[in-house]
């Protein structure tokens, strides 16, 4: 009698450990895919704003060797704006602009300059297809130049390709995208108030 005792308790307990390592399996399981998802879709939550000037930064230090634009010169995306020969060697660094504009150089042939100076300025035409949005939440390390993005709204999803990133990408925040699209936005319709959903396009 006893031992029939024990063997029913030991196989009550081998039943109760069965369905524990199989919740624990599933609640694993779910997990991961909760995971996989978040990492996997990497989505900006953003709001459109007005055309700002855009600053032409350094990307290295050296003398500005050309100057292929005048101040005042209307630029279009990719124009050369100037030449940059690189310091001690025997290189040179092409300056390209990322969106349409009216350029204004801020600094001369000749002049040495350090990586992170200004060298230039373009004030975007109001006329271009160039979006700016702000960036409200998510993480903009995962995008580089030249991305192209998937911009929703409610009930449409507009295509685009990443100009310009403003600001610092460690920053989940008060960034600034400038995104080159065939689409028409209005700032002056109700497109400008609503939230856009930014990621990198499947």
């Amino acid at each position: 009698m006893n031992h029939a005792k024990t063997e029913e308790l030991a196989k009550g307990q081998r039943i109760r450990d069965w369905k524990f390592v199989v919740g624990l399996i599933v609640v694993l399981a779910s997990s991961i895919v909760v995971l996989e998802t978040t990492l996997g879709r990497h989505e900006l939550t953003a709001s459109l704003t007005t055309p700002t000037i855009t600053h032409i930064y350094a990307p290295q230090s050296g003398v500005v060797s050309a100057m292929e634009k005048a101040e005042g010169q209307y630029v279009e995306v990719n124009d050369v704006l100037l030449t940059l020969a690189v310091e001690n060697v025997d290189q040179e660094h092409t300056i390209y602009s990322p969106i349409s504009g009216v350029f204004t150089p801020q600094k001369s042939v000749g002049e040495t300059i350090n990586q992170g100076d200004v060298i230039g300025l373009v004030v975007p035409s109001s006329d271009a297809n160039q979006l700016y949005f702000t960036i409200l939440n998510g993480d903009v390390s995962q995008l580089s130049i030249g991305d192209k993005l998937a911009i929703s709204d409610d009930s449409t999803t507009y295509p685009g390709i990443l100009a310009m990133i403003v600001g610092d990408k460690s920053r989940t925040s008060g960034l600034t995208l400038l995104v080159l699209t065939n689409t028409s936005f209005s700032l002056k319709s109700e497109l400008a108030a609503k939230k856009y959903m930014i990621e990198k396009w499947k």
